[in-house]
């Protein structure tokens, strides 16, 4: 193919030439098939050899197993054999079984008829249980009504007892109880001067001591009552000045007028101030103004 563009020749040549390359080309496809064909029969060997190999390595194993096979039939003939001979007094076993079968369906029976029996009283029992959780349901719901209507009954009848008494009468009658106690105890107050002999302060008022002195002993003690009458002011002034101890029942009273309880004596006269002040004040304010004592100890009550 190369010579041909490059020489001159004659027709004939030419032509001769071409046949000839034709040829060739022809032969050379044939030639690469052979090869392909070559190489599939080379691979096809390969496989053949790898699966020659795989199969000689199966009968290896197959012959194990046929082996192993003979060696269990072997041990199963022989258990076969031992087991004819222990069965020899199967009939015996199986007449046995049948009437063991029987008693257990005997048991059975009786286990099925104390079932139902068992299960008829229960269903009875629960029936009665019913009823009388039912009763007992109407009659606390019933009770409980009736409770309720009585608790309204008392809530309205207080209601309505409220509304007959003056507005905060407690809190004032409060402010008056305070008053006395702080003038009958300590003489506090514009009206201590009215207080009489049966109601002056406790000389012996929650640890305190308090001493006096007579007028006829500074009567008797002639020339030197400048001197005695300079310590009595001291005494007086101690006794202004020392503190007071109120029980737990006082200062809750003061508390819940929203005052605090005189800390000395010297404080008395201005707390019953404090005291008179508040009573006005209760006086001045209307129904539902604020809330009074007997509403908060009716929540305190209902709280707990």
């Amino acid at each position: 193919e190369r010579k041909q563009p490059r020489r001159s020749m004659s027709l004939q040549e030419e032509n001769r030439l071409i046949m000839e390359i034709n040829k060739l080309r022809k032969s050379k496809r044939r030639v690469a098939e052979v090869a392909a064909r070559q190489e599939d029969i080379a691979g096809q060997r390969e496989s053949r050899k790898a699966l020659e190999e795989e199969l000689t390595a199966k009968n290896g194993e197959l012959k194990a197993l046929n082996e192993l096979m003979d060696a269990k039939k072997k041990e199963l003939d022989e258990m076969k054999k031992s087991s004819q001979d222990s069965t020899s007094g199967l009939p015996g076993l199986r007449d046995r079984r049948t009437a063991v079968k029987a008693q257990i369906k005997a048991k059975y029976d009786e286990i099925r008829s104390a079932r139902d029996t068992h299960r008829q009283q229960e269903n009875a029992w629960r029936k009665y249980r019913d009823a009388l959780r039912k009763q007992r349901e109407e009659e606390e719901k019933r009770k409980r009504d009736e409770r309720r209507s009585v608790a309204e009954a008392r809530r309205k009848a207080a209601e309505e007892e409220e509304l007959k008494r003056v507005p905060y009468e407690d809190e004032q009658m409060l402010c008056d109880e305070l008053v006395g106690y702080l003038q009958r105890a300590f003489g506090g107050g514009p009206d201590a001067e009215n207080v009489s002999a049966n109601d002056a302060p406790d000389l012996s008022l929650d640890g305190m001591t308090i001493l006096r002195r007579d007028d006829d002993d500074d009567a008797a003690a002639g020339g030197g009552k400048k001197k005695k009458g300079k310590n009595k002011r001291k005494q007086a002034a101690k006794q202004q000045a020392a503190p007071i101890v109120h029980t737990v029942d006082v200062l809750a009273n003061f508390q819940a007028l929203g005052l605090e309880a005189p800390p000395s004596r010297s404080a008395v006269p201005a707390s019953v101030e404090a005291l008179h002040a508040k009573k006005e004040w209760y006086k001045t304010l209307e129904r539902g103004a604020v809330p009074s004592l007997r509403e908060i100890a009716r929540k305190r009550h209902a709280a707990s």
